[in-house]
């Protein structure tokens, strides 16, 4: 593998990833907008948001 064919697996990605924020209306200072509906479970949604909120400001760097 070559620098060239990690860039060519990592422009997908990247694409990928501003998509998801901008559809999730992702803001790092907000979190997930309101774009993103609540699970019944309170308890698991709170613990899956939290973890894509993590993921998300990952990606938003």
């Amino acid at each position: 593998m070559t620098i060239q064919d990690v860039f060519d697996r990592l422009i997908p990605v990247e694409k990928a990833a501003v998509e998801l924020i901008r559809d999730t209306g992702y803001d790092p200072d907000d979190g997930i907008g309101g774009k993103v509906r609540h699970l019944p479970d309170t308890c698991e949604d709170a613990f899956l948001r939290d973890k894509a909120e993590g993921i998300l400001a990952s990606l938003a760097q």
